[in-house]
């Protein structure tokens, strides 16, 4: 079992950092840490921020334990509440753009795809993100 899936059944992952530790973190901690992204919703695509995050194939997201999802999707609530409570992505240039790619990338992964629309439909309504952004979400978000 790949790290991606142990940390999302709720193990520690390299940092200490667990699925309740990010749950649980502040909206400030969540926009000021940048390497806690990668590890809540993992994808096929190394990370270039942060070298320790996992990855995983598109076989193991398809097939990841039903804890793992529930936990993902607890993660996608949270995210989806600093997002409600921040202005910070609602900007043309945002590094929260970057983080909504990951994620619309992790949800289609993993099979998750009225997730990935509704959340996709989500920031999309924003009207304040560039058009840059719009097309890796585009391409980020299953059809």
């Amino acid at each position: 079992m790949s790290l991606a899936t142990r940390f999302l059944l709720g193990e520690a992952n390299t940092d200490g950092r667990t699925v309740e530790t990010l749950i649980h973190a502040s909206d400030a901690w969540l926009e000021h840490h940048h390497d806690w992204v990668q590890w809540a919703f993992p994808n096929q695509d190394p990370s270039f921020f942060n070298d320790d995050a996992p990855v995983w194939t598109a076989e193991e997201a398809a097939a990841l334990p039903p804890a793992a999802v529930e936990n993902l999707r607890r993660l996608l609530a949270r995210f989806v509440a600093f997002l409600d409570r921040t202005d910070d992505w609602r900007a043309p240039a945002d590094h929260n753009h970057a983080r909504i790619t990951r994620v619309l990338l992790c949800l289609r992964d993993a099979g998750l795809r009225a997730e990935a629309q509704a959340f996709y439909a989500l920031v999309t309504a924003a009207p304040e993100p560039g058009e840059r952004s719009r097309r890796f979400w585009k391409g980020a978000a299953p059809e």
